[in-house]
């Protein structure tokens, strides 16, 4: 991670963890929220016959890492946190570039282990390759949120006191 980035970790991985070693997967899910409802965009060929997930759909975190841990591939238009979710339960993301999606977020951070970038076949072969890498990085990262809390703590209060004040402050 980048000296001065501060990377809060947000995914319960109690919750989205891979499940039995043993569990058959098969078919796919997407999210599409944002791409349809606010721009109004359609999906792909690729995600027909694949389940949706929506706001409201699955109800719950457990339904929605159960849903990950049994599908093949997770398709998504847009930045989302269930990208990682889906690769912390070893499901592989499928980003679908569009105007709207034209990088994802946390690369840096986490690296492209479990996700591909667009639907060629060599891409998706790499995420699938690479799925079981995304929990070791997640959980390393996860250890080093407080090391770099304290950076970020001690680098804004440094700056903080460094300035010089004209003019007190009025409440």
């Amino acid at each position: 991670v980048p000296e001065n980035v501060l990377f809060v970790p947000t995914v319960d991985t109690a919750v989205f963890h891979p499940g039995p070693g043993d569990q058959k997967r098969s078919g796919s899910c997407f999210y599409a929220a944002k791409h349809r409802i606010v721009h109004g965009a359609t999906v792909t060929d690729e995600v027909r016959g694949s389940v949706e997930i929506t706001f409201g759909y699955p109800a719950t975190q457990t339904e929605v890492a159960e849903l990950f841990r049994r599908s093949e591939l997770f398709y998504c238009y847009e930045n989302t946190a269930l990208a990682l979710e889906a690769a912390l339960c070893g499901c592989p993301t499928v980003c679908i570039p569009n105007p709207h999606f034209t990088e994802s977020i946390a690369v840096r951070e986490l690296g492209r282990d479990g996700c591909a970038w667009g639907t060629d076949p060599a891409e998706i072969a790499r995420a699938k390759a690479t799925v079981d890498r995304v929990r070791e990085r997640y959980l390393r990262l996860c250890d080093d949120y407080w090391r770099q809390l304290d950076h970020f703590i001690r680098i804004t209060q440094d700056r903080a006191h460094a300035l010089c004040y004209r003019h007190p402050v009025r409440l």
